[in-house]
């Protein structure tokens, strides 16, 4: 209890823009908590479209993400961290405003491509000026919560949504298009002009020297294919996991707002181990793991049928495989670039989040493809994620090289 209170102490004596890059994960994983899953709903409204369309509208957000991501810390090198991150402000505002509005299938596609093209310029910039401004001693106490207070908004999001669900479901969008507003009211004067944080680079990244690092590297490659199968079975539960509940029982809502709140609060906790596990096991272990907790999670998905219980168990699950790869993926990215080559590791590691592309649309063709609206779709889709992961799992194990634990380390010292 101590070490956490000394923690809080040295996070409240860094400078206020470093509180609005750390804290300001809360407000948007919290938002889009609020929205996003819940846009299956939305889609199946419109009453003219199969689980595949719906798959497709919903994996447009990651699509447009994971390829145009792999060029935007260029463009952030180029015009600025800060110029970047108030434009994606802007566009998501505008972007979750216009999914509150819509009501046809094409809206849909193109206002949720939108939101991931405005994902694909934030994430980079957020992450290369938090990096920029914090001094080396603190990165590990910034990081560390930075994914604390992100866990803690996708906890909290989607309770405050089935409330304002269960007034207006179009209401969650307009909420959460007002949360970029403010907060990007709030970076706009509290973050440094660019003059103060230097964002110009002498020496640009290309990016056929991040395919070619990609192609030579086995343990980056392996760590892409497994993390791609990761992003794929991750993604099941935004899109085929709330889809599968509204056909088998009739308040689905409810239900998947007390599984978002579940893994979101089972992640914040076990969270906390995380480090320790890290330290322990190194990141190969800690992924192989990882991916197997996800497996289970999604058998017990595809098990569970209507059983709350069983469903809750199959949300800690992943929670848990969540709460120990995120570090461990960091670690081993970082691990095997060395000190000068992050930028082409980085670049190519993104591809892994075409995953988040690939399971909405296959998951919406199994759902159609089995049977229909009342046949087992939605159980074979669970129970081929389940296989995904343990997929996953084998490849970290046999197929990445041993390397040594190197950043979040310190993490156990720290919290």
């Amino acid at each position: 209890m101590k070490k956490i209170l000394a923690s809080f102490r040295r996070l409240a004596a860094l400078p206020m823009h470093v509180h609005a890059l750390v804290f300001g994960a809360f407000f948007i994983s919290g938002s889009l908590s609020m929205s996003i899953p819940y846009l299956s709903f939305r889609v199946a409204e419109t009453g003219n479209a199969s689980s595949l369309v719906t798959g497709i509208v919903l994996a447009s957000s990651a699509f447009v993400w994971s390829i145009v991501g792999f060029w935007t810390g260029g463009l952030s090198d180029r015009f600025g961290r800060r110029t970047l991150i108030l434009t994606a402000m802007a566009l998501s505002a505008a972007a979750y405003a216009g999914l509150g509005f819509a009501s046809s299938i094409p809206a849909f596609l193109l206002l949720n491509a939108s939101v991931g093209f405005a994902k694909a310029l934030f994430d980079p910039s957020w992450q290369a000026l938090l990096a920029e401004v914090t001094k080396p001693e603190d990165k590990p106490l910034v990081f560390s919560f930075r994914y604390l207070a992100s866990n803690a908004g996708f906890a909290i999001g989607p309770i405050v949504s089935f409330w304002f669900q269960s007034a207006n479901p179009a209401s969650v969008f307009f909420v959460t298009a007002g949360v970029y507003v403010a907060f990007g009211i709030v970076l706009a004067k509290v973050l440094p002009a660019p003059k103060i944080i230097s964002t110009a680079r002498t020496i640009a990244t290309r990016n056929d020297s991040r395919l070619s690092t990609l192609a030579s590297n086995r343990s980056l490659l392996v760590h892409v294919v497994a993390g791609a199968a990761i992003a794929f079975v991750f993604s099941q539960i935004q899109s085929t996991l709330p889809l599968h509940l509204n056909r088998i029982i009739p308040n689905a809502v409810a239900l998947y707002s007390l599984l978002l709140s579940v893994r979101g609060i089972a992640t914040i906790t076990l969270q906390l181990f995380a480090p320790a596990v890290l330290t322990r096991a190194g990141s190969r272990r800690t992924l192989a793991f990882g991916a197997l907790l996800y497996a289970v999670g999604f058998l017990l998905f595809a098990l569970g049928g209507g059983t709350v219980a069983v469903l809750v168990a199959g949300a800690v699950c992943c929670a848990a495989g969540e709460a120990i790869s995120v570090p461990a993926g960091i670690d081993l990215v970082d691990s095997l670039a060395g000190s000068e080559n992050k930028g082409r590791f980085l670049g190519a590691a993104q591809l892994k989040y075409l995953g988040f592309f690939i399971g909405p649309v296959v998951g919406g063709w199994l759902l159609d493809g089995f049977g229909g609206a009342k046949g087992p779709g939605g159980t074979v889709a669970l129970f081929v994620c389940a296989a995904a992961a343990l997929g996953a799992s084998l490849l970290y194990w046999f197929g990445v090289e041993r390397v040594r634990v190197q950043k979040f380390g310190a993490l156990v010292e720290t919290l």
